[in-house]
């Protein structure tokens, strides 16, 4: 199937995940920044290689870590039907995120370790809220900027010059506050 590169926009995925947490991560700190781990596996060279997926850690709650992609991952549409978006629970988007996404990103015991999301899921993306949060370290627009691997520039996703880095688009969860039949980004 044909998509139309004005239909993906941007894309995916700044995912967000729960994690179970080692005793020794911590989540964003103003004044030590981002700790990482690497969990699953996905495509991230022109050729389709997969190498480890690199994640932030936003927050530790108790023995669970809230994660977030360093890099978008992919290109993908939200919805087909952009006249009458539905919102983020019946979103193409979401349903590939938990089918083909999580089979191709995670073993059956990495996904076993995942929390169920409070929308059912295993994977999802960030809300408006969270992404202007400076407690995950959000403080400013900067903090925002989302590079996408060369496999998801293969993929299709537009980029533009974030200073010295190349940026992309990434989609939010949320339902866009200036039109409901769009879901919201970051530009």
């Amino acid at each position: 199937m044909s998509i139309k590169k004005t239909v993906i926009i941007a894309a995916v995925l700044a995912l967000c995940l729960v994690f179970p947490a080692a005793a020794d991560i911590d989540g964003y700190k103003k004044d030590t920044g981002y700790q990482y781990v690497q969990f699953g596996s996905y495509p991230t060279e022109k050729d389709g290689g997969s190498a480890p997926i690199l994640w932030r850690v936003l927050s530790v709650t108790g023995s669970e870590a809230y994660l977030l992609s360093e890099y978008i991952l992919d290109a993908r549409r939200v919805d087909g039907n952009k006249n009458s978006y539905a919102g983020w629970d019946t979103s193409e988007l979401r349903q590939w995120l938990n089918g083909d996404f999580a089979a191709a990103a995670f073993s059956a015991q990495e996904k076993a370790a995942l929390k169920p999301l409070p929308d059912g899921g295993l994977v999802s993306l960030l809300t408006s809220d969270e992404v202007k949060d400076p407690a995950l370290g959000f403080a400013d627009l900067r903090d925002r900027l989302a590079r996408p691997t060369a496999y998801a520039r293969a993929q299709g996703i537009d980029t533009y010059s974030g200073g010295s880095v190349r940026c992309s688009p990434w989609w939010l969860r949320d339902v866009s506050t200036d039109n409901a039949n769009m879901q919201r980004r970051i530009i």
